[in-house]
């Protein structure tokens, strides 16, 4: 039986990014990025756009709101059942498809239904609650002396 960092390995060779890397380092880079990740050591991550969509909505003295405008920040955040449904090529002629054996093109591709485990992307820590608590109290004791 094969370990989960050979199955890590094997699966980031089959990547696009794994077979156009043009050095050594490079792919090795790739393979050691994927057995991390198999690990649980790296948070879900592929793009950042997630991460760099955060934007800041209404603020009044009482409340901040914070949140993003994709699509799938709301099934991150909170989880939830994606329906099945078929995705369609749009900009090329095919999509490109990974199998175990390299790739295939299709026209379109039937997803199953999935369901989603909860991503928290915005998330406070405890440091944020301390802000919080010192910026609350702060506020209180401008009221009462001031």
């Amino acid at each position: 039986m094969m370990s989960y960092e050979e199955q890590a390995v094997q699966s980031a060779r089959r990547t696009k990014k794994h077979q156009t890397a043009k050095s050594a380092a490079t792919k090795s880079r790739i393979e050691s990025q994927a057995v991390e990740k198999m690990r649980g050591n790296l948070i879900l991550q592929r793009s950042g756009a997630l991460k760099q969509s955060v934007i800041l909505g209404d603020v009044t003295n009482n409340s901040a709101e914070i949140g993003s405008s994709l699509t799938y920040a709301r099934i991150h955040q909170i989880g939830g059942t994606i329906k099945a449904h078929t995705v369609r090529a749009r900009r090329k002629q095919s999509l490109l498809i990974p199998t175990q054996n390299g790739y295939i093109f299709r026209k379109e591709a039937h997803i199953p239904e999935i369901k989603m485990p909860a991503r928290p992307y915005l998330v406070l820590q405890q440091h944020d609650l301390d802000v919080i608590a010192a910026m609350a109290v702060d506020y209180l004791a401008r009221g009462v002396i001031g």
